[in-house]
């Protein structure tokens, strides 16, 4: 394996913050494509006003699938284009993926 996936493994929380920045849809793709690979246990993600989507959210709804290890969750989606489909999607995701445990879930909204 290579070196950042061997780094990548003892990686259990990630505090990510881009509010304000315009990351939008494309931007946040890379983002949940090395999300799939964390062995996370808690993860905060502070997406406020970066004009990002439901296509964003389908996105992190699959890349937190393979979130076994997940306990905490935070999410901050304000000032963004994620409509209630995008929310409800990602709270299926949650129901499937962590039906069996407790997971802390949070978001702030304005």
């Amino acid at each position: 394996a290579s070196d950042v996936y061997k780094r990548q493994r003892y990686i259990s929380w990630l505090d990510l913050s881009m509010s304000r920045e315009s990351i939008t849809d494309v931007g946040f793709s890379f983002i949940a494509s090395e999300l799939i690979y964390l062995p996370l246990e808690n993860l905060k993600l502070n997406l406020g006003d970066t004009q990002v989507s439901d296509q964003s959210i389908i996105l992190l709804s699959k890349s937190l699938k393979n979130a076994s290890r997940l306990t905490e969750f935070s999410l901050t989606l304000s000032w963004n284009y994620v409509s209630d489909k995008g929310i409800a999607l990602l709270i299926d995701s949650f129901m499937v993926t962590f039906s069996s445990r407790r997971i802390k879930f949070t978001s702030a909204a304005n």
